[in-house]
């Protein structure tokens, strides 16, 4: 009988069987791993398709300085080359962030265990050990779940982007992608966003500041968190000082200083009206992706200092409206609101509209709050609301509207009481010989109303619209010195009824010179001459000089009914300026992509639409008007300037549009909801001011040029009331201008248009007593 096996014949065969099931174990569980990583690789996004990634970046419109005024993004990125960061601000990045960066291939293991053992400690996912590498991974191409799945792909991910490209490569997209907080993304828009400047320009502990953001943006910014802000700060400097960036000493002295934080809000554009009206137009034309996302460089006309000039003058002209109705404070429901966009102020300044609350009454001056200032409110500067003392119009809580009186010495903030401005209007500011726009306000605050008023409010200009009637007579061989009765007249319309126009002053004057009719402003003499030459050749001037909106085919369209923009009419008015040459609103220079590429380009259009002696003689009318006539105020300029006021006959809408030879702005001002602005308030009055303080910030009297005298013109000294020619020393006299053959004497000046058809004396209105 063979003998029984032995203890070490079954102990080798039971070890061989335990080597062979967990051979057999681990292969399963190293297929099943592979399986899943497998199933990773092959779930992974490209990662060649970051040879065409294109991050989204911010479009910015840029003025005629080539400075920034506006911004559009949807993520605010601005990209720059590695080699404009500072070194500092890598070494800090790389100190809190990753510090093993240019030793590990994508993943650090070492930060991984790390990680672990914290992650196991506390029962959930606090640390992830991710490098800059898994992170640009994350961000790239990935979702941000802490999950475990994300994570290895995460991983993957990073190991493929090191193969792929270079650390410096690797480092550079992830300084342009990363998210700081407050909107910025990437380095550039991070340091212009918290300190103010360029990220080449940041010292050691702004760029220590910069890097401790990306881990937690919100938590750690120091708008939202100043002290917490600060504390990882100094952490960032004590890690650089740990791996020797900087040496100890230095990140002391650095932890001891404050942080030097500056809000920056560029993306809040110095222009928002004109801005939203060119956001519309490439939006429609291009897309919205084509706007916020591909970093477009938009270049316009505008210029900032008379866009700032407008924006002051309109300011203060709608403050000093305000103040011809009762005195009222801002209404409970809008007071939060108020008190948010106008109570922040870095500085004040004069004849700027602030709001601010009232802490303190006593009998005869009141206290205030302006965010954080106080100041004083003394008679002097409530006075002219009429009351008998304070208690009368303010009491402690209410929200009222102020401008800055003074600031004295010792810091005493003393202001004016101002009512709370509820009405509206616009501004625009275009060159008569290129078409560009220069300026334009389209209200009092973009952010409570972005309807613009400039281009998209359609109002009755008055007789705003009566150069349009004079320019057609010019042309159709009526003279300044032409005579028209200005007598009471009736016609009959279709309807049966009968209308009977009158003047603003319900006076009449009899015979009157066309320069005197305009300067004027007389209404029946405008209606007669409508009548006389023909609604039609009113209405082919009108069009062929820039008015493009409806225009009804009345008589009554010598007072202006029909609705204009202020744009469309201060465009025409330089035609007259341009001496007959019409060229249409440019807004848009040119457009590029990122690359510098042109997408688009625009140059003045220029066409002859007057005869130069034709815009030449309206233009010496138009300075009538405001040399003796109803634009006097703009008079005290001491300049070339040249313009027509326009008011409705019921006090809704007040206008003034006037030009220097190579400026042409107007002015509108009116209600929203259309009510009276106020008995007898005229453009005269209310915009001829605004107008008159806008060109006067931006024009010296010395540096305008007069307008250029274009051959067949001829000057004549003539009587101011009767046209006719006197000598020069006449006390009456004045000189006006002449299309040559025309001028008082030679006979031609007996020569005017007829009605649509045929031709007729000016005598004629006269002999027909119109």
């Amino acid at each position: 009988m063979p003998q029984g096996k032995g203890f070490f014949y079954w102990f080798d065969k039971f070890c061989k069987g335990v080597l062979i099931f967990c051979g057999l174990f681990f292969s399963i569980v190293a297929g099943a791993a592979g399986g899943v990583v497998g199933a990773y690789l092959r779930d992974l996004p490209a990662i060649e398709k970051l040879k065409v990634y294109e991050p989204e970046k911010v479009a910015r419109l840029y003025d005629d300085r080539g400075e920034v005024f506006a911004e559009y993004f949807v993520q605010r990125r601005i990209l720059i080359p590695l080699d404009q960061v500072p070194r500092d601000l890598i070494n800090a990045l790389l100190a809190i962030e990753d510090n093993n960066f240019y030793s590990h291939f994508g993943v650090d293991w070492r930060g991984i265990a790390r990680a672990a053992i914290v992650n196991f400690a506390s029962g959930k996912i606090r640390e992830g050990g991710s490098t800059i590498t898994q992170q640009l991974s994350k961000v790239l191409f990935l979702n941000p779940e802490k999950t475990l799945e994300r994570k290895v792909k995460e991983a993957l991910v990073a190991l493929q982007l090191e193969k792929k490209y270079t650390k410096n490569e690797i480092l550079e997209l992830y300084l342009n992608q990363i998210y700081f907080g407050s909107g910025a993304y990437g380095v550039e828009s991070a340091a212009l966003t918290y300190c103010g400047k360029h990220a080449k320009d940041l010292n050691t502990a702004e760029c220590a500041l910069i890097a401790g953001l990306p881990r937690l943006p919100t938590f750690y910014s120091p708008f939202n968190n100043y002290d917490i802000a600060k504390r990882r700060r100094d952490i960032v400097l004590s890690r650089m000082a740990d791996l020797g960036y900087i040496s100890r000493q230095k990140a002391q002295e650095f932890s001891k200083t404050p942080l030097n934080i500056k809000k920056e809000k560029r993306w809040e554009s110095k222009a928002p009206y004109f801005s939203e009206y060119i956001r519309q137009y490439i939006e429609n034309t291009y897309g919205a992706e084509f706007l916020y996302k591909k970093g477009i460089k938009v270049y316009t006309p505008l210029n900032l200092k008379m866009q700032n000039a407008a924006k002051k003058a309109f300011e203060k002209g709608l403050m000093e409206i305000s103040r011809i109705k009762r005195f009222k404070t801002v209404p409970p429901e809008l007071r939060d609101m108020i008190l948010e966009e106008y109570s922040k102020p870095d500085v004040f300044e004069k004849d700027k509209l602030y709001y601010g609350e009232v802490t303190e009454t006593k009998n005869d001056y009141f206290l205030v709050k302006v965010g954080e200032f106080y100041g004083e409110v003394k008679k002097g500067q409530w006075e002219w609301t009429g009351a008998g003392s304070v208690r009368e119009i303010v009491r402690k809580g209410d929200v009222v509207g102020l401008s800055l009186f003074e600031i004295r010495k010792g810091g005493e903030i003393l202001f004016n009481l101002e009512n709370h401005v509820e009405i509206q209007g616009a501004v625009v500011a275009i060159q008569p010989s290129t078409g560009y726009i220069r300026a334009m306000v389209g209200g009092l605050n973009f952010n409570f109303s972005k309807f613009n008023r400039a281009v998209q409010a359609k109002r009755q200009p008055g007789s705003a619209f009566k150069p349009f009637i004079y320019t057609t007579a010019i042309e159709n061989g009526f003279t300044p010195s032409s005579i028209i009765m200005d007598t009471p007249v009736s016609f009959r319309g279709a309807d049966g009824k009968t209308w009977t126009p009158g003047n603003y002053d319900e006076k009449f004057k009899g015979p009157t010179t066309l320069r005197t009719a305009l300067e004027e402003s007389r209404n029946v003499v405008a209606i007669k001459l409508v009548d006389k030459i023909g609604v039609g050749k009113v209405i082919s001037t009108a069009r062929k000089m820039g008015i493009e909106s409806t225009l009804e085919p009345y008589l009554s369209l010598a007072l202006g009914p029909s609705v204009v923009s202020l744009l469309e009419i201060t465009s025409a008015y330089g035609v007259l300026a341009n001496q007959g040459l019409r060229t249409l609103p440019i807004s848009i220079l040119k457009i590029e992509d990122s690359e510098g590429m042109t997408i688009e380009e625009n140059y003045p259009k220029v066409q002859e639409v007057l005869k130069p002696e034709v815009a030449y003689v309206m233009t010496t009318l138009m300075r009538w008007v405001v040399e003796r006539g109803t634009g006097k105020r703009v008079s005290e300029l001491k300049m070339p300037v040249a313009g027509k006021t326009g008011t409705t006959n019921d006090f809704r809408d007040a206008w003034f549009v006037g030009f220097l030879p190579d400026m042409a702005a107007g002015v509108f001002v009116g209600y929203d909801d259309n009510r009276e602005i106020g008995y007898k308030e005229t453009g005269g009055k209310i915009a001829a001011p605004i107008w008159s303080d806008f060109i006067g910030a931006c024009f010296k009297p010395e540096d305008v040029k007069d307008f250029s005298v274009p051959e067949g013109v001829v000057f004549v000294t003539v009587d101011a009331d009767s046209g006719k020619p006197v000598s020069k020393d006449s006390q009456n006299g004045l000189v006006q201008a002449f299309i040559k053959g025309t001028e008082p004497g030679t006979g031609a000046e007996e020569v005017s248009g007829g009605g649509s058809e045929t031709a007729a004396k000016p005598e004629s209105l006269l002999d027909e007593g119109l």
